[in-house]
């Protein structure tokens, strides 16, 4: 188990990479023994055997994926990154397994229709509504060829998903900009850049060094008054997974959206947004799109004035003669500084972290 016994936390300095593709296919295995027993009980369907237990299936599975997914994301290695693609799809095929599966659909129906909805606590009745949809959204009243459609776009799409996010990662991680002349990061406060300084050592570099990790780009762009050095780590954020190389994500995106509106016009809705929305506050794609026309009316206008504001201030500091992508950020703190005496350099002392979990 990749559970600590005694806390219910997970003991990461125990865990081997190796660990997680055992404990997740077991999780698997488990999850499809307990959604086997729900399909297959003989004793008629009722909110308790159905659909009670069918939420408190997979625990344990939830778990462990939450912890291995959270670990790809923030402190991944070509290891993990390696088990995420061979875990991937079978995580798919189970999704699949749980909600195309006509037994279980076939009880889950018969539970909504049959119930007295009066006999149920509201969270209950939610719970039930909730599951429902979630069987009827996910492809249940499919026709069996039209299921084989969907558990083929939707191990796809999680391949694709997880191509994005490791080529995203991967630009992001290879990209260095080393810097030998302190002089160049007039601006930045000594914190930043000693942080820099300590970052080249770890990689037994002379100088300071900054990366696209967001701590390091935001406080180039925030603070450098080296207008060159802004503009090469905006551009070079800008083009992450978007240069002519292997880990360029055009083709992805393309066939990503495309696999996601054949999986909308086959469930049965108009769009890939239509189908996402049913389950959000806007209900639908027409919603949306009104309410960000009409937003447009009332903030481009002040955005315009605000911007104007920032060009000739950045006119009468630098004689910058057009506002960039790369200068936006930095002006904007400099004028906090100057209009209103703001600087968030100055509030960091006051957020140590035992100062934030005491409050």
């Amino acid at each position: 188990s990749v559970l600590h016994k005694d806390f219910d936390y997970a003991p990461f300095n125990q865990i081997k990479n190796s660990d997680y593709l055992n404990s997740i296919r077991l999780g698997i295995k488990e999850l499809k023994s307990e959604i086997d027993f729900i399909s297959n009980n003989n004793k008629p369907p009722t909110f308790k055997n159905t659909i009670e237990a069918l939420d408190y299936s997979g625990i344990k599975l939830e778990r462990i994926t939450s912890i291995f997914f959270n670990i790809n994301a923030a402190e991944t290695s070509k290891e993990i990154q390696d088990i995420a693609v061979t875990i991937s799809p079978e995580l798919s095929e189970l999704k699949n397994y749980i909600l195309l599966n006509d037994k279980l659909y076939e009880k889950v129906k018969t539970v909504y229709n049959s119930t007295d909805k009066n006999d149920l606590s509201k969270e209950e009745n939610t719970l039930l509504k909730n599951t429902y949809r979630s069987f009827l959204r996910n492809g249940a009243s499919l026709s069996n060829k039209d299921k084989s459609k969907l558990r083929k776009i939707d191990v796809k799409l999680s391949k694709l998903s997880l191509n994005f996010g490791q080529n995203l990662l991967k630009e992001t991680n290879e990209y260095e900009l080393l810097i030998s002349d302190v002089n160049k990061l007039d601006g930045l406060s000594n914190d930043h850049k000693e942080a820099a300084k300590i970052l080249a050592e770890s990689k037994n570099k002379k100088g300071w060094l900054f990366t696209l990790d967001y701590p390091s780009y935001s406080a180039l762009i925030t603070y450098c008054k080296n207008r060159l050095l802004r503009k090469e780590i905006t551009i070079a954020f800008g083009q992450r997974a978007f240069r002519k190389n292997e880990a360029n994500n055009q083709k992805t995106v393309l066939e990503i959206v495309n696999l996601k509106y054949q999986k909308a016009i086959l469930l049965g809705y108009n769009c890939y947004s239509d189908y996402i929305l049913e389950e959000r506050m806007a209900k639908n794609t027409d919603n949306v799109m009104n309410f960000l026309e009409d937003l447009i009316k009332k903030v481009k206008p002040v955005a315009k004035k605000e911007f104007k504001v920032l060009e000739n201030y950045a006119k009468s500091v630098d004689d910058i003669e057009s506002l960039e992508k790369w200068d936006v950020t930095f002006y904007s703190d400099m004028y906090k500084k100057f209009k209103y005496n703001i600087d968030q350099e100055e509030l960091k002392p006051y957020f140590s972290l035992d100062n934030v979990l005491n409050g």
